[in-house]
């Protein structure tokens, strides 16, 4: 065994009692297919570990062979405890096990959920956000005219929205929020307890407004008012001086104080005859034309509302 020359490359020369022989080193086998020889034709090939069933570095793996040996690396995903380059004779067992991306917080973008799966991982934008430019974007909810009913206001907020009834609705589900188009903003009815004492209560879509009864006046000077705090004060009530002074109904409309309310209608109607009187006459003379003083009276005499509430009595004064 000493000559070098008589084992080829890649093989050991074993001496033996007057005579030797040649073996195979790990990773080569003899091309003769014998475990030792002496034929200095045989030659040392290279076992292609990699290309056996199953291939020795198991699931979940590469297998790079080399000279003599093999490497073993895990595919990416994956990992070993004893490192992800492994060759025969390390230390330890070589296993790739899945490695679990989402153990590592910021392998995913903000406002998204991890999903680990073998060898990978995948994120999704959480809902009410929408993947953009490899991040997650708050979607606009209000953007969507759908999003809430009519006569509400849509708020957008991250990741979310809410709708809120408008001043003079409420919504049918009975939460101050809600989403989508499940609940409805229904109109308040605000007549129930809005309006003082002597007016009337006009509600519309989402408001409301007070009048005060005929013979009272809002204290705010206005017609139509929504303000609470004013209050319908009874006004005082003076006849024409061309009204019968002595007449018992046409008393009732000159006491001094405000007129009853179950007056009032009464004595604006005196007045709104002998207005028309007035008008007709207005240029002092006798000459009264029939026509125009008929024609005047229409108006007054077309309240056919008016004058059926009056009692046998006030229509005679009338």
């Amino acid at each position: 065994c000493r000559d070098s020359t008589l084992c080829p490359a890649y093989a050991t020369c074993t001496n033996t009692v007057d005579s030797y022989y040649c073996a195979c080193k790990q990773g080569f086998l003899s091309s003769n297919g014998q475990n030792h020889f002496k034929d200095p034709g045989v030659r040392c090939k290279d076992i292609d570990e990699c290309s056996q069933s199953p291939q020795p570095c198991g699931p979940n793996s590469s297998c790079k062979n080399l000279s003599g040996r093999y490497k073993c690396s895990c595919l990416d995903g994956f990992s070993s405890p004893t490192g992800n380059d492994w060759v025969p004779g390390k230390p330890g067992n070589f296993s790739c096990t899945d490695i679990n991306e989402c153990l590592t917080s910021s392998v995913c973008p903000e406002h998204s959920d991890c999903v680990n799966s073998m060898g990978s991982y995948s994120c999704s934008c959480q809902v009410g956000f929408i993947s953009r430019n490899s991040t997650c974007e708050d979607v606009d909810e209000c953007a969507d005219p759908r999003a809430c009913p009519e006569h509400a206001t849509c708020n957008n907020t991250v990741g979310n929205y809410s709708c809120f009834c408008n001043p003079g609705f409420e919504s049918s589900s009975g939460h101050l929020s809600f989403q989508g188009l499940k609940a409805s903003c229904e109109d308040i009815d605000e007549c129930t307890e809005m309006c003082p004492i002597n007016s009337t209560c006009t509600n519309t879509p989402g408001s409301y407004f007070c009048t005060c009864h005929p013979g009272f006046a809002p204290s705010n000077g206005q017609l139509n008012f929504t303000d609470q705090g004013v209050e319908c004060r009874g006004v005082l009530f003076k006849c024409k001086e061309d009204v019968i002074p002595d007449n018992k109904q046409i008393q009732q409309c000159q006491e001094g104080t405000a007129v009853k309310p179950a007056y009032v209608s009464f004595c604006a109607q005196i007045n709104n005859i002998f207005s028309v009187l007035d008008k007709v006459c207005e240029n002092k003379t006798t000459v009264v034309s029939l026509k125009n003083t008929t024609e005047s009276f229409v108006p007054v005499l077309k309240q056919i509302s008016t004058w059926t509430k009056f009692t046998k009595e006030e229509t005679s004064s009338l």
